[in-house]
This record gives structure tokens, C-alpha cells and sequence, in this order.
């Protein structure tokens, strides 16, 4: 049975532009080796990739117990919610967080 972190144990915050280092160590950390796995694309051509394509004003930092743990983007679309990423690192990764996380959005 799954459990969900209780109401309150995590927090969102909008990112800022100070936050782009930190949207890339989460990108790497949480699915830099799937991504390499999958497409084949070494480290360097991820953070290009990254570097043309992330924006950060689409993301959210996800937070538990005060510190940074991964991040969120979704947006209202007319009649449904597009979940268009949401990513943790390693250490708060099966923990419920992420399943918390789509169950507020």
C-alpha cells in the first residue's frame, strides 16, 4: 500500500533565476544516467541541451524538511493538468514525495 507523505511535508516555491545550477543537479542526479541510457547523450550534451531548453521560470523547487529536493512543472490547460516534469534526487527518491507531489497537483 502506498503511503503519502502527510499534508505539510513538503513545500513548492517558484524557482528564480538563481536556482538554475540547482534545476541542473536535479536534472542530472535524478535522470542523467536514464537519459543517457535511453538517447545515448553523454553529461555535456545534456547541459547543452539543458541550457538551451530549460526555462526556469516554468519550474517549482520541491522542498522537504527545509531543503531543496527536486522539481515541478505543470501548468492549467484548459480543462486538464499538464504534468510536464517533476524530478527528485537520489535521497528523497522512495519516500512517497514524488506521489505526494502528483496527488497536490
Amino acid at each position: 500500500m502506498l503511503r503519502l507523505p502527510a499534508p505539510g511535508s513538503f513545500q513548492l516555491r517558484p524557482a528564480s533565476g538563481d536556482d538554475v545550477e540547482l534545476l541542473w543537479r536535479i536534472q542530472r542526479e535524478a535522470l542523467g544516467a536514464y537519459v543517457e541510457a535511453v538517447f545515448g547523450t553523454s553529461e555535456a550534451e545534456q547541459r547543452a541541451f539543458f541550457e538551451a531548453r530549460f526555462d526556469w521560470r516554468n519550474y517549482q523547487i520541491i522542498r522537504v524538511g527545509g531543503e531543496d529536493a527536486g522539481f515541478l512543472m505543470w501548468e492549467a490547460r484548459g480543462d486538464h493538468v499538464y504534468l510536464g516534469n517533476v524530478a527528485l534526487l537520489p535521497g528523497f527518491q522512495r519516500r512517497g514525495v514524488g506521489a505526494g507531489i502528483v496527488a497536490h497537483v
